[in-house]
Order: structure tokens, then sequence, then C-alpha cells
């Protein structure tokens, strides 16, 4: 998953609240961005992990997790 893809419901999220502060909006349209947001941040962290897990077990499958699960693990 891309960062754009948490970083759109974080600009949503933003004029959301300029709505909101203008009076433009209610509340309800800020909650609803920020679980927006909120499901983004969280499928972005799930997918980092899947990758990790992803990883691990390509170095299991090698015979390499034991001597090199560090280089498996670098921020992609």
């Amino acid at each position: 998953m891309p960062i754009g893809a948490v970083r759109s419901p974080g600009k949503t999220l933003d004029l959301t609240r300029q709505r909101f502060d203008a009076g433009v909006s209610d509340n309800v349209e800020v909650i609803q961005a920020q679980e927006t947001l909120a499901n983004a941040e969280l499928d972005y962290i799930n997918s980092i992990f899947a990758h990790n897990v992803a990883k691990l077990s390509l170095a299991r499958v090698t015979g390499q997790a034991a001597e090199r699960w560090a280089d498996f693990l670098k921020a992609p």
C-alpha cells in the first residue's frame, strides 16, 4: 500500500475540519473522515506486517532465517 493511500484521507480530514470550522458541515462528516483516516493507517500497518512476515517466510524456506533475519526486516 503506498503512503499516498494514507495522505489522501489525511487531506480529506483537513478539508472536512475546515468546512466544519466554517460552519458548512456538521461533526458527523469530521468523524467519518477521522474513521477513514484511521482505517487507512491501520491498513498501512497491516500491509507492512504482512510484507515482513512474507520476507521472513522466504528467509526460512531458503534456510537463511537464523543468519540474516535482520536483513529481511529492514524497511522497504
